[in-house]
């Protein structure tokens, strides 16, 4: 029994799901993950680390100028405003050093034989740190801007402050 009919239209396997797993990856890409999932956890530890030492200073900085008593008014608010900044570094910190740290893990998913399913997940956790880490490079380009700008407007009204005085 001949199964060609010459009136239906053609078939491609291009973008036809594989049959099995193996024709989705190969070992060498296993490999090459297994391989990247050490300096993976070490930066997803690094970060973590500098998020500890970030908040400590930040609990350094407000404990101290809540309880010496020594800056009181402006000088105060001033010290704490910047307590909370570091708070707010710390929390930048914090996020891709998390989304490092779920990559790693599910790259150790893919090595311990999680299949196609595995390298999926693995690819999409890289994937949400890459644009974590697009995404906080636009902002840090915004608030530099901004802070430009403040600068100069600063600068053009301390100029025009000090003419006025003449």
């Amino acid at each position: 029994m001949n199964d060609r009919n010459p009136y239906r239209a053609p078939a491609s396997r291009l973008g036809a799901a594989p049959a099995d797993d193996s024709e989705k990856f190969s070992p060498l890409m296993v490999q090459h993950l297994n391989e990247t999932k050490p300096w993976v956890r070490l930066l997803a530890i690094l970060g973590f680390v500098a998020t500890g030492l970030v908040m400590l200073a930040a609990i350094g900085v407000i404990a101290t100028t809540l309880f010496t008593g020594e800056l009181a008014g402006a000088e105060a608010s001033v010290m704490i405003l910047m307590g909370g900044l570091y708070l707010g570094f710390a929390l930048i910190y914090l996020l891709p050093s998390l989304a490092l740290h779920r990559y790693a893990n599910a790259i150790e998913g893919v090595t311990m034989g999680g299949g196609s399913h595995a390298i999926e997940d693995a690819l999409g956790k890289q994937m949400a740190f890459w644009r974590l880490m697009g995404i906080l490079a636009l902002v840090m380009i915004a608030l530099f801007v901004l802070a430009l700008v403040a600068a100069v407007v600063a600068a053009i009204a301390g100029a025009a402050g000090a003419m006025e005085s003449y």
